[in-house]
């Protein structure tokens, strides 16, 4: 009996086997399902982790790059208004400048001159020129305009001072020669230049230049004594043909 029921116990149990695996059989084939599954989901993670590290890294080097860029706007937005308001500064200080050059007030000038020396060379050597031509110290002005000139580009108004010291001076081939380097005459190089001329003896020329000057003169005297000049230039040069 013994052997029977352990015959029967046998069969028993491989039958629950095939239909209950037990757990060394099926420990063996769980193993290869669970490696397989779990492999999947340890890759994924793995990529999981691979992919958030590269995008901490781009996240990184993005706001690395936006950051040096919102510098470098800062530093060139900080360097353009710096240099709006010198260029404003340099417009103020130069119609302060010519104001007080139309009112005479040379101690306001000189004063004003003092001050922006060193901050803009530019505007104080043309107006210090002036100043020293506005007070009659021609050696310094034709000194301080002409460092003007070849320091910085043709100023109209520098040559044209230029010329009228020399005028005052009487020397007139310098006079002459600056004058002419100007394009558009004002008044008073049109008026100094037909005064050479007559002084040359060139009546044709300078009959012209009082004719011009007078069309720029603005005050009625001046224009009755330019047109009385041209009036008797004229008559003379018509009885000398």
């Amino acid at each position: 009996m013994s052997i029977i029921a352990k015959s029967l116990k046998k069969i028993r149990l491989k039958e629950k086997e095939k239909n209950y695996p037990t757990k060394s059989f099926s420990l063996g084939k769980s193993k290869y399902v669970n490696v397989g599954f779990y492999g999947i989901i340890v890759l994924l993670i793995l990529l999981l982790i691979v992919f958030g590290i590269n995008y901490y890294l781009f996240v990184q080097d993005n706001q690395k790059t936006t950051d040096f860029n919102i510098k470098k706007y800062e530093i060139v937005f900080s360097e353009t208004m710096e240099q709006y308001q010198k260029i404003e500064t340099a417009k103020i200080n130069e119609i302060k400048l010519k104001y007080h050059l139309i009112m005479n007030n040379f101690k306001e000038l000189k004063g004003l001159l003092n001050k922006i020396q060193r901050s803009n060379e530019k505007i104080y050597l043309k107006y210090y020129g002036i100043l020293c031509f506005k007070i009659k110290e021609y050696d310094k002005a034709i000194t301080y305009l002409n460092i003007y000139l070849k320091k910085y580009k043709y100023d109209k108004d520098v040559v044209s001072y230029l010329g009228n010291i020399y005028f005052l001076k009487q020397n007139y081939k310098k006079a002459i020669f600056l004058y002419n380097s100007i394009k558009n005459d004002n008044f008073e190089t049109s008026y100094n230049k037909a005064i050479i001329y007559e002084k040359n003896g060139n009546l044709k020329n300078s009959i012209e230049f009082y004719k011009k000057s007078y069309f720029l003169a603005r005050d009625p005297l001046m224009k009755k004594r330019i047109f009385s000049k041209i009036f008797l230039m004229e008559n003379y040069e018509s009885q000398q043909d």
